[in-house]
């Protein structure tokens, strides 16, 4: 909503006619300000939220404390992950164990290759022999195929056990791999038992107390930077046009009405928020501390622009069709506005300040 401020606006009464329902138009200096509604908040802030459910067992953080990153802030009682990580963490620790050549399936399929390895030498000897006798004619080609078919049997036993140490060795490894990521995860699952500041500020709101339930996703609390304290305004779509960063601001808490802060417009968020049917913006501001109490509501004049000798009406000599009732005229005259108020209307044409305004007739 745009608004006009004049200074000493009693003033003009002043040109009222002889006759008070009689009134000439004024010329005055006047600010153009669109008014905007909004609360007191903190551009860098952020909800600490807990990333398991449970009873907050140990609560280290209250209401204005300033706290650094990596500070524990709460610790929550989940019995069922904590047994869960330990188990993990065991069958990990077993599932490593395999991985080396001392692991028992290791050392049986070893022993195993051992006797393959002089079984096979064996009979490498044994056909080398039958061949040499068969060529002297003292053993039949039989006796010679038989030797050397049992030399092929040996050595395909040997390949064949050193084929499954290769596999129970990757079997192992893939095993460990998976129970590894299992213990890691539920590690990890255990370790968000503890709810940790994840950077430096202020404890604007605590929402948990110790001994509460908390789920996972729920804000334990409320921290954010005092130096990063703003006042959100929510603007409406008939001002926005005329908003730009770098206006100055004039501030109003409803919690200190009588007192007014003079902030800049620091940033306007460019899409339109559907909650509040509004543009939202920051302004910076800097207030004592005893009034840094987010969600305060506020009010907030943007200074847009200033005109000087602008011509001004009473609000109420104005018709719904920007037409006013003029001392001689028969029918209502059409003017030209500009900047409108609740009291106030600025006049860009149809009138001068020599014409005397009469009141809309009932």
């Amino acid at each position: 909503m745009t608004r006009v401020i004049i200074a000493a606006a009693f003033l003009l009464l002043l040109y009222s006619c002889k006759g008070s329902d009689e009134t000439r138009p004024i010329r005055k200096t006047i600010d153009e300000l669109v008014f905007a509604a909004g609360t007191l908040d903190a551009a860098d802030r952020y909800m600490l939220t807990a990333q398991s459910e449970g009873y907050i067992t140990a609560l280290m953080i209250h209401e204005n404390d300033t706290v650094n990153g990596g500070l524990i802030a709460a610790i929550i009682e989940n019995t069922s992950n904590a047994v869960n990580a330990a188990a993990a963490a065991q069958q990990s620790a077993i599932a490593a164990s395999n991985l080396s050549d001392n692991a028992p399936a290791i050392v049986e399929k070893q022993e195993a290759l051992k006797l393959a390895r002089e079984k096979e030498v064996f009979e490498r000897t044994n056909f080398e022999r039958f061949s040499a006798l068969y060529e002297k004619g003292s053993v039949s080609k039989t006796e010679k195929e038989l030797a050397q078919l049992s030399y092929t049997a040996a050595t395909a036993a040997r390949e064949g056990i050193e084929q499954q140490i290769k596999l129970i060795k990757q079997q192992n490894r893939e095993r460990y791999i998976n129970q590894n990521a299992q213990a890691m995860a539920l590690g990890a699952a255990d370790q968000y038992s503890r709810i940790q500041v994840l950077s430096e500020g202020t404890v604007f709101k605590l929402f948990k107390k110790k001994g509460d339930f908390i789920r996972k996703g729920e804000a334990l609390a409320s921290i954010a930077k005092p130096q990063s304290l703003v006042a959100r305004l929510n603007v409406d779509e008939s001002g926005f046009a005329k908003i730009k960063c770098g206006q100055t601001v004039n501030i109003k808490l409803n919690t200190l009405p009588d007192s007014v802060f003079t902030g800049i417009l620091e940033t306007i968020y460019p899409q339109f928020d559907e909650a509040s049917q509004s543009y939202l913006m920051d302004v910076s501001i800097n207030i004592p501390k005893r009034l840094q109490a987010l969600g305060t509501r506020l009010e907030g004049n943007i200074f847009i622009a200033q005109k000087k000798d602008a011509l001004l009406i009473p609000r109420n000599l104005l018709s719904y069709d920007n037409t006013v009732r003029v001392k001689g005229d028969e029918k209502p005259r059409k003017i030209n506005v500009g900047i409108k108020s609740t009291e106030w209307v600025e006049v860009l044409s149809g009138i001068t300040e020599n014409d005397i305004l009469l009141p809309l007739k009932p």
